[in-house]
């Protein structure tokens, strides 16, 4: 009743029945909806290049693989539902315990096979991103963060390594691959408002994480 009242809502003024002699209220059909939306823009770029190293560099049996993957966020609002339509812009912000609209994020891609040997680095970056709020003075920064110290009224951005080496058993489909994910061992921004303290959606929680693989094709 209120979004037909307050706001012109053809939609949800269709759920409201009135009487045809009285033009009174008689029944409202309160179905939930998703009256908020979100909008989003951006870039995306992708490159993949493949080097045949044998005749390049006459090393036998050698391919060098690179790729990479960019995403820039140009807009990202999101249009409250509650009466009024409040919009908020999300781009290069940071939303407690949800989610990081950092406006860049990067993945790269650098694989060298040799012979029966691959040799795997995925590097993966997050931009920064400011802590998102009300700001009712002014000053850039959210209400609610400015009586923290400025490293936590921000994410820094965040750089992850993920190397692997996987060896190939020729004509056995049996391959058996150790890597590591986050070597680096990079810890995730401190973010306030947040049970953990850190954004669990977008970073990587558990530190450099190693691992063993067995696989078989077939």
């Amino acid at each position: 009743m209120d979004r037909c009242y307050n706001l012109g809502d053809e939609t949800a003024c269709a759920n409201i029945e009135r009487d045809p002699a009285t033009g009174g209220i008689t029944s409202l059909n309160a179905l939930r909806v998703n009256a908020g939306n979100l909008r989003a823009r951006g870039i995306e770029f992708t490159a993949d290049v493949n080097f045949d190293l044998e005749q390049i560099a006459d090393l036998e049996e050698t391919m060098l693989d690179l790729g990479y993957l960019l995403n820039y966020i140009l807009e990202f609002t999101e249009e409250q539902s509650a009466i009024g339509g409040a919009v908020n812009e999300l781009e290069g912000t940071f939303v407690s315990n949800s989610a990081t609209y950092a406006r860049t994020r990067w993945t790269g891609f650098v694989t060298l096979n040799w012979k029966n040997l691959r040799f795997a680095n995925i590097l993966r970056y997050i931009g920064g991103a400011d802590f998102f709020g009300l700001d009712d003075d002014g000053d850039g920064i959210a209400d609610v963060a400015a009586g923290f110290p400025e490293e936590v009224q921000r994410a820094d951005s965040v750089f992850y390594w993920d190397p692997s080496v996987t060896y190939v058993f020729e004509d056995t489909g049996f391959s058996a691959t150790v890597g590591a994910d986050n070597i680096l061992n990079a810890d995730p921004p401190y973010t306030l408002e947040s049970g953990q303290h850190a954004n669990p959606n977008t970073y990587d929680f558990v530190g450099a994480y190693y691992y063993l693989r067995a696989a078989y094709r077939y």
